[in-house]
């Protein structure tokens, strides 16, 4: 406030103070001084705030030496004051001031050592952000190896609980046994004491001189006991021998009857071909007209799902063929189950959930395995389903069900290791394309093999999983799952759902009917499109945003080969209305975020050598999705290494 009153002194007053002495304790002021403060004071109002510290601490030093000059001045000029009786009375008013000025220099000083403080408190602020994102950093691999020891301490649990169980049937046997060996030693104790009371009888008649008759009537006596002992282990073979007859003709049985007991349970036809409306085909054979139903089909359930999401959704199954996979991933509660359901329910496919365990390592998780203490193949839903659907090596089990379709969910399929359980299977689906299923040995590449017992006696099971069977996946992304490999990636359309940013209320319509029939395969394959069926230039300009986006990953050490190039090709070319240049652009932009993007997971966001994740950003840009784009820079503000979260597309 000291500083603002001297401010306001006039040219008069400045240079009347230049020849004015206080009293004890006061400061001359020269003009030149408080000409250059008053300059001060204009130039600090347009002085950045950045800079206004360094400069506050040079005008506070430079006061405090022209307070220390103006101090031996004062000494010098305060008799030259008490002759001048006219200036006494300016003299303490102009000290006053003095005083004023003294004090703001004091709070500037304060004002400069708590500066001093904060720059202080932010270096130790700034270090324990950096230690504690450390330990963020190492409590994150920490809880991943936690995970892994855990499934494997899963795992070790099962095969002791079986092992467990193997123990408590052999106890059993060795119990029983037991028990038939302490019987014998009983009846052989009674023998014996029947033996002995013989013999005594025997002495005591002889040594008695007993009559000849009373003899005769101890041996009949011995005689019968022997006969009835005789009589009841002869009853006990005859029961042992029709037992291990019986076992030896049901042996007989499932060796030479490969449809019998043994395996029964793989040829009986599951409950979700037999139990179905789907009895007749459906009267819609148009794509455009299919998935209008399917979407008002949606609606009515109570489901709000985007068209964008819907068509996504429909094309990444319409090319099964390369990319035998669609992975829904996400967190959960955003519909990523209920989509594929209520997609075969509005379609017309028969539908089948499997809800995947943390102990699944092996495909008899998904097939089923021979229970050789049973002497039977204990079948799954999926190979019961598939044979049944497989026309090439089962006609005669599959000819009620010809030309059905069926869409397989594994739910949370990441529970477990995908590539323990899948990943031949997978490989078996890719193969698909490229053989005859008319030519048995063309076709034997790409089948699923059961293993029933039997040895030579019993042909293993072939299955043909043909295009008519499609498969989804969903998971979870939390501590508790497991990533995708680059070989799931690779083959598979991987949908992200992001987070709601609405809240929707809808009451569901259970009377909602849904396609009314089956959807015949013949019609699913007659919606699919070739490259071949694809405009010239649109290909060209496809082919370009292709090539700009792997030649981007190349310089992150992240390309994509020939078979991701083909399926992104693929699947802009089933895209709905994909003639269009806007839906072209849309489809590429989906694969983009479903293809490109989860390759790029643990990248560093600062790779060099031109920003190549901000050249995939600018393709989105290219293809008018503000919204990837927009989300690609999140991504890469906000993680230190590169994590796809994917985006809300359910106000686009």
């Amino acid at each position: 406030m000291g500083l603002d009153v001297l401010s306001g002194i006039d040219g008069q007053w400045v240079a009347l103070l230049a020849l004015v002495t206080f009293a004890t304790g006061a400061i001359l002021v020269p003009a030149a001084s408080l000409q250059t403060y008053l300059e001060y004071r204009r130039r600090s109002a347009a002085i950045p705030i950045a800079s206004k510290r360094d400069h506050l601490l040079q005008e506070v030093e430079r006061l405090r030496l022209d307070l220390e000059g103006l101090e031996a001045r004062r000494a010098e000029l305060v008799e030259a004051l008490d002759g001048h009786d006219g200036l006494r009375a300016e003299r303490a008013e102009l000290e006053a001031r003095a005083d004023l000025a003294r004090t703001e220099l004091e709070r500037l000083d304060e004002r400069r050592k708590a500066m001093e403080a904060d720059k202080e408190e932010i270096a130790r602020v700034r270090a324990e952000r950096d230690r504690l994102r450390e330990e963020a950093n190492a409590a994150r691999e920490t809880l991943n190896d936690l995970g892994r020891k855990k499934g494997d301490a899963e795992h070790a649990l099962e095969e002791l609980r079986k092992a467990h169980t193997a123990a408590e049937k052999m106890r059993s046997d060795f119990e029983r046994a037991r028990d038939a060996a302490k019987r014998r030693a009983d009846e052989a104790h009674d023998a014996a004491e029947k033996a002995e009371r013989t013999r005594t009888e025997a002495d005591r008649r002889a040594t008695e001189a007993g009559t000849k008759a009373e003899t005769l009537e101890g041996e009949v006596r011995t005689l019968e006991e022997r006969r009835g002992d005789l009589r009841s282990k002869v009853d006990a073979l005859h029961n042992l021998k029709d037992t291990l007859e019986a076992w030896a003709a049901e042996q007989a049985k499932d060796d030479e009857d490969p449809g019998g007991r043994a395996l029964g349970d793989l040829f009986e036809p599951p409950a979700l071909l037999t139990t179905t409306s789907l009895t007749k085909a459906a009267t819609l054979d148009d794509e455009a007209k299919a998935l209008h139903h399917l979407e008002g089909y949606l609606d009515r359930v109570g489901l709000s799902f985007p068209t964008r999401r819907v068509h996504a959704f429909h094309t990444a199954l319409k090319i099964a063929g390369i990319s035998p996979l669609t992975v829904l991933a996400g967190i959960s509660g955003t519909g990523k189950s209920e989509l594929p359901r209520r997609y075969a329910e509005g379609m017309g496919l028969h539908f089948l959930q499997m809800a995947v365990q943390p102990r699944w390592d092996a495909p008899q998780d998904l097939f089923g395995f021979y229970n050789y203490l049973e002497k039977r193949f204990a079948a799954t839903d999926l190979s019961r389903a598939l044979l049944h659907l497989d026309g090439h090596n089962h006609p005669k089990h599959a000819k009620p069900y010809d030309g059905r379709m069926m869409l397989v969910l594994l739910d949370e399929m990441n529970l477990a290791r995908v590539e323990y359980y899948f990943s031949e299977f997978l490989s078996r689906l890719e193969v698909r394309r490229s053989v005859d299923p008319a030519d048995a040995a063309s076709r034997q590449q790409a089948e699923v093999t059961l293993d029933t017992g039997g040895g030579a006696k019993r042909e293993s099971v072939r299955i043909f999983v043909g295009g008519n069977v499609l498969f989804v996946g969903t998971m979870n992304e939390d501590e508790s799952t497991q990533t995708l490999s680059d070989k799931v990636n690779d083959r598979a359309n991987v949908l992200r759902f992001g987070r709601p940013t609405t809240m929707r209320h809808a009451t569901p319509d259970n009377t909602a009917e849904g396609a009314g029939g089956y959807l015949p395969y013949a019609t699913w394959a007659s919606w699919y499109r070739t490259a071949d069926d694809y405009p010239t230039d649109a290909r060209t300009q496809l082919h370009g945003w292709i090539h700009r986006v792997n030649d981007a990953l190349a310089r992150v050490g992240r390309p994509f080969g020939h078979r991701v190039s083909q399926a992104i090709e693929t699947y802009v070319v089933n895209y709905p209305g994909s003639d269009r240049l806007d839906a072209t652009k849309r489809a590429f932009a989906d694969q983009i975020e479903q293809r490109i993007l989860p390759k790029l997971r643990g990248l560093e966001t600062d790779a060099a050598d031109g920003d190549p994740l901000k050249e995939v950003r600018d393709v989105a840009r290219d293809v008018d999705d503000d919204a990837l784009a927009d989300a690609i820079d999140t991504s890469l503000q906000n993680d230190v290494l590169f994590q796809w979260h994917g985006l809300d597309r359910e106000d686009a």
